[in-house]
C-alpha cells in the first residue's frame, strides 16, 4: 500500500513521467515486461477514496484468503487481464491494421483488475466457508438472485 501511495503521488507531482511506469500494447510488444508490474502500482482519481478502498479490499482479502492468495490473485488479475485485452487488440489489428491505433501508446495503469481479482478471491473463500448456510448455497445454485438474498 505504501508503494502504491508513494508511486501515485510521485507520478501526480510529475517527478516521474506516467509513460515510465504505465504499460501499453507497444511496451509489451517491445518486451518491456516490467511495465506490466509497475502499471499496477498506480491508483486513479479521487486519490483518497481510491487508496482507501484499495487498502480495505486488500486487508479483507488478506484476512479472508491469506497472503498467498492475495499476491497470486493480484498478479494473475492484473497481468492476466492486461495481456488478455492486449491479445484481443492484436487480433483485431490483424483484420484492420489501423483499428485501435490510438491505444497502442496510450498509458494503461491502475489497480482495478487487482481489486476485481481480490473481490473474486473473497467471494470464493466466502462461498467455500462452512459458515455460509447450506440453504444459501443451494438456493444460489438453483436461482442465483434468490440465493444471494438469503445470505
Amino acid at each position: 500500500m505504501v508503494v502504491v501511495s508513494a508511486l501515485t503521488v510521485v507520478v501526480r507531482m510529475q517527478l516521474v513521467a506516467l509513460s515510465t511506469v504505465a504499460t501499453n500494447p507497444r511496451a509489451v510488444a517491445e518486451v518491456r515486461v516490467w511495465s506490466l508490474l509497475t502499471s499496477a502500482l498506480l491508483v486513479q482519481s479521487p486519490l483518497f477514496w481510491s487508496l482507501l478502498s484499495f487498502a480495505l479490499l486488500g486487508a479483507l482479502t488478506l484476512r479472508v484468503s491469506g497472503a498467498a492468495t492475495l499476491w497470486a490473485s493480484a498478479v494473475a488479475g492484473h497481468v492476466g487481464s492486461t495481456l488478455g485485452v492486449y491479445a484481443l487488440l492484436a487480433s483485431a489489428r490483424t483484420c484492420d491494421g489501423d483499428v485501435f491505433q490510438v491505444v497502442q501508446r496510450a498509458p494503461d495503469c491502475g489497480v482495478s483488475a487487482i481489486a476485481a481479482a481480490w473481490l473474486g478471491a473473497v467471494a470464493c473463500a466466502s462461498w467455500r466457508s462452512p459458515d455460509l448456510p447450506r440453504k444459501a448455497r443451494d438456493g444460489a445454485a438453483e436461482r442465483p438472485g434468490d440465493g444471494l438474498l438469503t445470505i
